[in-house]
């Protein structure tokens, strides 16, 4: 019987022998690694982490509007809401980050720099009112919301970058939201007013489905436990397996452009001004 030295030389184990052996072995135990591999590094394992793209509102003259309700539109008590955002200026000034015409159902940020998302029925009458703890500001940082309610039971939660954020003091009342409307906007007011001084990811507006969002596996179909934007879906249907009327996504190599065209049910909008590629994203 050989010696283990001699199956070693019989076989020629030179480094690069071992170096591919613990590279195949180590695989084994973990699917995902880099190995420092000669002058550079090897990445080999898994599927990357999903990749997106921002883009730019620059708060003078820049949002979108669609010109007329969204296709496919009815009321509904509850509703999904899901986005990326980085402010970039224009703080202890409100901003608009989405409504429908006459401010039926609008999602903006105060002067007190919190976020104030209010809902109404078709009498004029509250039926959402949530304002966020936190004051959000041009901190360059990347922060996820998401919001989710069910009115009819009623309840509603405000959870961003991972942690529950609903101020005390809301109103969820047991009435239908007047989600169609002659026109919706992002960006901006409806006419352009309150613009937007942002960076914006992910947009998604689900208005015919509750994700309860407390539910960390369910807030994890929206944002990863790492904190990460996780991939919606070519349509957006991916966290509850029905398209949302609104999804707006620019993937890396995407015009900014791309984020006027609704992946979503609704319609495309029209963009005012100039979007532009934003110089980070909330996947880097």
């Amino acid at each position: 019987m050989k010696s283990f030295k001699e199956f070693l030389n019989a076989y020629k184990f030179t480094a690069k022998t071992w170096l591919n052996v613990i590279i195949i072995f180590t695989l084994i135990i973990s699917p995902t690694v880099s190995i420092v591999y000669g002058w550079g590094v090897l990445s080999i394992g898994s599927t990357p982490a999903f990749q997106c793209d921002a883009v730019v509102f620059d708060g003078t003259n820049d949002w979108m509007n669609r010109g007329a309700d969204l296709t496919g539109n009815a009321d509904s008590k509850v509703g999904t809401i899901s986005f990326w955002f980085k402010f970039n200026g224009n703080d202890n000034a409100v901003q608009w980050v989405f409504e429908n015409s006459g401010d039926i159902v609008y999602f903006s940020r105060l002067a007190t720099n919190k976020f104030k998302i209010a809902m109404e029925d078709g009498a004029a009458g509250v039926a959402l009112l949530i304002n966020s703890n936190t004051a959000y500001t041009a901190d360059a940082t990347w922060h996820h919301i998401a919001l989710a309610y069910n009115l009819a039971t009623p309840v509603a939660h405000l959870y961003i970058d991972g942690v529950n954020d609903e101020a005390a003091g809301a109103t969820e009342a047991d009435k239908t939201i007047d989600y169609t409307r002659v026109d919706h906007s992002v960006g901006a007011k409806t006419g352009g007013a309150t613009p937007l001084h942002a960076d914006l990811a992910e947009l998604y507006i689900n208005y015919a489905e509750f994700l309860d969002i407390s539910v960390a596996a369910n807030l994890e179909k929206l944002r990863s436990a790492a904190g990460k934007p996780v991939d919606l879906g070519a349509d957006g249907s991916t966290p509850t397996g029905t398209q949302p009327i609104v999804y707006f996504s620019v993937r890396p190599g995407d015009a900014a452009t791309v984020f006027a065209t609704n992946k979503g049910s609704g319609g495309n909008f029209t963009i005012t001004g100039a979007l532009a590629i934003a110089a980070t994203s909330p996947s880097d």
